[in-house]
């Protein structure tokens, strides 16, 4: 059985897909008995837990409870009576009178779980406190854990920066139901992990989230997730309308469903305006307790959840009866194990995480403790995609000439100083002997920000001595001109790593590089660059929002950094970029140390959510970036590519 689990650890295109003792060996469910000790367990949201109130949720057979005393205190303990067992509260949650009292002796208990002296004298325990377990809040829900040691924060390891930035603490309960899966409960994990069945067994879901448009991403520590997003419609709900309800995701969230799992058995799903969360309690090998919440904001009025409820009901059933389904086939005693789909990775991140689980092997974190950051997320199950094909050789030729001569009679520009600040540039990397211009900027005494403030094309617009309120740079209030940029170079210190920066189509801000409202290519660059402007029109781009040539000067370098993180509702940005030489020596990696992946194409397409950067050369190098939005014949053509 050991060499069926390993098999499962191998790279995705050569794994085999779980063995049936997974999901219907008595020896394994006992492994996932441990493994449910070993982590933390969420049991519902601070809002359910009122003072003086507890909330509880049954896992593997035993009953556990979290109480709030009167001062806020939250305390965590198994819910049996020291007597002889028996449980003192009912439900997933409820009030108390400021005590805990067994209904079969009449035992009290203060809400921390310690024994009143006065209860039934003629009784008496070997313990005074009910056995404890480890209580702790993350953003807002309440978890506990039987077992681990860790803090909730190191065991998680990076977190869906979706949930960082939702307003989870504003969260009501509007919905909760609850019934018995005849099926393991990984079979759910793994159903919840993919969804390529949308087409098959969600029909409406996949009219409002297209399966095609989705990714997955491993954090590399206890979350996985995916984003889907929207199509044509406000939220997923039947009307496909939000209904006045106040957003739950922050903006950048909200054209986009953003799913997380958090390793082994929480599963959520933030929506532009509530928040699903599904507890999976395993109660055998074939039979899971599934209790499924739905969470809108607390200013929301109950009557407006009918439309989403409706909608989730239908879906979680035949999310069911899928499961129970596949149930019966994998526990079959005649099943084999089979090779995974190419867009199944976000199911084999969980399973190998129960493989090595099994095999009681550990993950991929580095020595000093972190979880390592996941490996290159890449575009269709490669690092990047190669378009070559798009612009013929002699036409790059042409391009290259027509660049380097109009860039020697343009002004352009620098950029990138500001990476650092930004906190875009790979961890390790950070404390690269340069200085970044807004920490730069932020230091400055009075006299050098007057200094600084002089070099501006309107000294009198800023206020001295409140460096510390302005945001400067490109696509920011204050964009800085060629002077205040020498500056702070060559008197600060500060490094720009593109000192050629040239927009053809210019676009105000980052957040709206992908639009193409209302922008045009500038007089300017189509007069000095008409054929390479020409060649942009004809890539396979429905609209585009910035064109810009990005140059390094020589023995320049382009710091290693990521434009976004995983999980930003555009998962993978749309952006063709274009190196006319082919010598830039643009390369991807996500883990210090790692051989850097220098990109080979002259024409590509690269997931910026991977760290990415240029290595250093004697010479000037270029390329043309493109961001916008493909047509979807374009990007149907790349899938079709990819599954030849």
């Amino acid at each position: 059985m050991r060499s069926g689990f390993r098999s499962t650890l191998l790279p995705l295109a050569q794994a085999n897909t779980l063995p049936g003792a997974a999901f219907a060996d008595l020896h394994c469910f006992e492994l996932d008995r441990a493994l449910f000790a070993k982590s933390w367990q969420c049991i519902g949201h601070e809002s359910e837990l009122a003072p003086l109130g507890f909330v509880a949720h049954e896992l593997f057979g035993e009953r556990i409870c979290v109480t709030r005393n009167a001062d806020g205190q939250l305390a965590g303990f198994f819910d049996r009576c020291l007597h002889r067992g028996t449980p003192l509260t009912d439900g997933a949650c409820g009030a108390t009178e400021g005590e805990l009292v067994c209904p079969y002796h009449g035992l009290r208990y203060q809400l921390d779980g310690s024994l009143l002296r006065s209860s039934p004298e003629t009784i008496r325990t070997r313990e005074n406190c009910l056995p404890q377990v480890r209580v702790a809040v993350f953003r807002s829900f309440v978890f506990v854990s039987t077992a681990s040691t860790e803090p909730i924060e190191a065991w998680m390891g990076p977190i869906p920066p979706w949930l960082e930035r939702a307003e989870l603490q504003s969260l009501r309960l509007v919905s909760r139901s609850q019934h018995e899966l005849r099926a393991n409960w990984k079979l759910c994990v793994e159903n919840f992990q993919e969804s390529h069945h949308f087409p098959q067994v969600h029909p409406l879901l996949e009219a409002a989230t297209p399966w095609r448009e989705s990714r997955s991403i491993d954090f590399g520590g206890a979350w996985l997730g995916g984003v889907m997003p929207l199509a044509g419609v406000e939220t997923v709900a039947l009307t496909g309308l939000r209904a006045e309800r106040e957003f739950i995701a922050a903006q950048m969230d909200r054209s986009a469903v953003h799913d997380a799992m958090l390793f082994p058995a929480w599963l959520t799903s933030l929506q532009p305006d509530y928040f699903l969360s599904y507890r999976l309690l395993p109660q055998a090998v074939d039979r899971t307790l599934v209790v499924a919440d739905i969470y809108f904001h607390a200013s929301a009025g109950a009557h407006s959840a009918d439309d989403v409820t409706r909608f989730w009901d239908r879906t979680n059933a035949e999310d069911r009866a899928i499961c129970e389904r596949q149930q019966r086939g994998v526990a079959a005693p005649s099943y084999e194990p089979s090779c995974y789909a190419s867009v199944e990775d976000g199911v084999h991140a969980f399973d190998t995480r129960i493989a090595r689980a099994y095999l009681d092997e550990p993950g991929e974190r580095d020595e000093r403790g972190p979880p390592r950051q996941a490996p290159i997320h890449g575009i269709f199950g490669e690092p990047f995609q190669r378009l070559d094909e798009l612009i013929g050789q002699d036409e790059l030729a042409a391009i290259d000439r027509e660049v380097t001569l109009g860039l020697s009679q343009v002004e352009s520009s620098y950029t990138g100083g500001s990476l650092k600040w930004m906190g875009v540039v790979a961890p390790w990397c950070m404390k690269d002997d340069y200085r970044d211009l807004m920490h730069a900027i932020q230091d400055f005494s009075t006299v050098e920000f007057a200094e600084f403030n002089q070099l501006a094309d309107d000294p009198g617009a800023l206020e001295l001595g409140r460096q510390h309120e302005y945001r400067f740079g490109d696509e920011t209030d204050h964009p800085l001109n060629k002077a205040q940029m020498r500056y702070l170079a060559y008197r600060h210190g500060v490094y720009f790593p593109w000192k050629v920066c040239y927009h053809l189509l210019e676009n105000e801000s980052w957040d709206d590089k992908h639009s193409g409202s209302g922008k045009a290519f500038g007089q300017e660059a189509l007069s000095f660059f008409p054929r390479t402007i020409a060649a942009i029109r004809n890539l396979p781009f429905r609209e585009i929002g910035r064109a810009v040539i990005f140059g390094l000067e020589p023995n320049d370098h382009a710091p290693l950094h990521r434009d976004s993180e995983p999980g930003a509702s555009l998962a993978i940005a749309q952006s063709i970029s274009i190196d006319p030489r082919g010598n830039k020596r643009f390369f991807l990696t996500n883990g210090e140390g790692d051989e850097p992946l220098v990109v080979d194409s002259r024409i590509y397409w690269f997931n910026d959510v991977n760290y990415h950067g240029v290595l250093g050369d004697p010479f000037f190098r270029y390329s043309i970036r493109v961001d916008g939005q493909f047509t979807s014949a374009f990007v149907k053509a790349l899938e079709r590519r990819r599954r030849r």
